[in-house]
């Protein structure tokens, strides 16, 4: 009732006695007397997806292409709010299937978006141009719907024949990697039945297996959506070590998110506990540490991860990361599996010298426990001591004192 009272009190309206006659009209509703009028009538009939009143807004000279404020045509209306008879009724009326907004969005660009399966299938079949691009970024409706998670369209379109491989124009995302983004388990099995190349990266180098990997987070629901599709990835032959720009592999990223039965995935199917991003030379254990994720780090190391591997520019070890980080867990497990509490960075900076410089009260006394010497020199000639005094750690510079440490 109250659509009804707002659609008449905002339009001019004039009674049609025919109309209302022949039950052309829902009860209560009177017809538009303007073009304009008209035109409202006809995106308010797209919308409650009702042909009737799509009949007489058009009886009564309302354009078919004409726009709402908001850019979109009337046939664009019936794709977002899934009016699948006022749709049929707007093509049947010679609506322009591919008619776009500015910025390129089509009718099946909506229902793509949308996820109204029925629209999508009603525009294939009424010859609607399945790889037209929007403008913003080079979207396909496929690339649209795969990144929506929307299994309904993207079938639809791949069955009308849509480019599987198609790449979006800001970032070469393909429809596997947006509906690895999506966590759309599904959509990711269609994909692959379909043979989609499951090593196609996009211009930064990730994957549809690093996208899993990176939409997966710690505590979160995506968690147990990742795994099913990390499987069905890998047994289509998902590279293992292909990496991402500064993300490094897919175990990097599932180490850095806290990930761990992602990380145990990968490295069960046989990726290198070890692997180094080529960017850096980190490893999954630096990500996992500086992150503080001690569930990862522990698995890692359990893994066979090696405590001191370095980073190739900085030399940082992930006791490093874990001292500089004033992270006493991870300290902890790092120099029970074997890190050597001295080994210092390319510029002769130790863990100890980075966790009294951090004010790092329980990582200093882990680290003297464990052997570190509180003597060691860096190259600029800072020792733990000077580190202490300089942040105004007075308690960490007694214990250091305690350990030995000389100096003023």
């Amino acid at each position: 009732m109250r659509l009804t009272l707002l659609i008449v009190l905002a339009l001019a309206t004039l009674p049609l006695a025919a109309a209302a006659q022949q039950g052309s009209l829902p009860e209560g509703l009177e017809a538009p007397d303007t073009p304009e009028a008209a035109l409202q009538f006809l995106h308010l009939g797209a919308r409650a997806d009702q042909p009737e009143m799509i009949a007489v807004a058009l009886e009564r000279g309302a354009d078919v292409e004409g726009v709402n404020p908001r850019g979109n045509r009337a046939l664009q209306v019936a794709a977002i709010f899934g009016s699948s008879a006022a749709a049929g009724a707007l093509i049947a009326a010679g609506a322009e299937v591919d008619g776009a907004t500015s910025d390129g969005w089509t009718a099946l660009h909506y229902a793509a978006y949308e996820g109204r399966t029925e629209i999508a299938q009603r525009l294939i079949e009424a010859g609607a141009g399945v790889e037209l691009r929007e403008t913003d970024y080079g979207n396909t409706p496929l690339l649209i719907a795969a990144r929506r998670g929307n299994l309904g369209p993207a079938v639809a379109l791949l069955q009308a024949g849509a480019d599987m491989e198609v790449r979006d124009r800001a970032d070469g995302n393909t429809p596997l990697i947006n509906a690895a983004f999506a966590s759309h388990v599904p959509l990711v099995a269609e994909l692959l039945a379909r043979n989609a190349d499951v090593n196609a990266a996009a211009d930064d180098g990730m994957t549809p297996l690093i996208a899993t990997a990176r939409r997966s987070r710690a505590q979160s629901d995506r968690q147990e959506e990742s795994l099913p599709i990390a499987t069905l990835l890998i047994e289509a032959g998902a590279d293992l070590a292909a990496a991402a720009g500064d993300q490094g592999t897919a175990l990097h990223v599932a180490a850095a998110n806290g990930v761990t039965p992602l990380a145990e995935t990968l490295v069960a199917a046989g990726l290198a506990v070890d692997v180094p991003s080529p960017r850096d030379g980190r490893t999954p254990l630096h990500e996992a540490v500086d992150a503080a994720h001690i569930d990862t780090v522990l698995f890692l190391l359990e893994a066979g991860a090696d405590p001191n591997a370095r980073e190739t520019g900085s030399g940082e070890t992930p006791l490093y990361a874990a001292a500089q980080l004033g992270n006493p867990a991870s300290a902890l497990v790092l120099l029970q599996n074997g890190a050597d509490p001295d080994l210092a960075d390319t510029r002769g900076n130790s863990p100890l010298m980075r966790a009294a410089n951090v004010g790092a009260l329980r990582t200093v006394r882990l680290l003297l426990e464990a052997g570190a010497s509180p003597n060691l020199v860096a190259d600029d000639g800072w020792t733990a001591l000077q580190a202490a005094q300089d942040v105004g750690a007075t308690d960490i510079e007694a214990l250091l004192r305690d350990a030995g440490a000389v100096g003023d």
